[in-house]
């Protein structure tokens, strides 16, 4: 039976940084950048913006010849690393519900579709000072996205507020 099988992780950004290496740089130079490219031609002096993410989970999905395809999502980390000049898409809101909304792994007369949010113990483990604002945002697309769960959500998103005032204060 032919497969074919791919593998997404699932992440956020939560901080980019701009790295200019002549950004004050304000002294006298001793050569300009004509004469560094014959000089100094191993020199770069790249403009970069660096991308911080969090992975939040994965998606494995397979199709067998004739079938559907069949869907299994992980959260936390992935068990496979990304790649360097991996390429990254936004994520549509209907693979945003299908990444939240999965069945239960119990027996299938007892399985109930519900809200998962695996990933939040590892980002809450996190000792970055953007995680809570990049989960009250998380919350925030997840309230339109399930309102049947506004309740659930917005008890989250309160328990995160009270987390960023007080440790912005203390």
């Amino acid at each position: 039976m032919n497969e074919e099988c791919s593998f997404y992780t699932v992440g956020v950004i939560y901080d980019t940084q701009l790295l200019n290496p002549t950004f004050g740089s304000l002294c006298p130079r001793l050569s300009n950048e004509t004469q560094v490219e014959v000089f100094s031609p191993d020199y770069l002096s790249e403009k970069a913006i660096l991308v911080h993410l969090i992975m939040l989970g994965m998606v494995e999905q397979r199709r067998s010849v004739g079938s559907s395809l069949k869907s299994r999502i992980v959260h936390g980390i992935p068990s496979f690393p990304l790649e360097l000049n991996s390429s990254v898409e936004t994520i549509a809101d209907e693979d945003i519900y299908l990444f939240h909304f999965f069945p239960d792994q119990g027996a299938v007369e007892n399985q109930r579709d519900y809200l998962h949010m695996g990933y939040l113990p590892h980002m809450i483990a996190q000792q970055n000072s953007l995680i809570p604002l990049v989960v009250l945002r998380i919350i925030d697309q997840l309230e339109l996205l399930f309102p049947q769960h506004r309740l659930l959500l917005s008890i989250l998103k309160h328990n995160f507020a009270w987390r960023l005032k007080v440790e912005t204060t203390g």
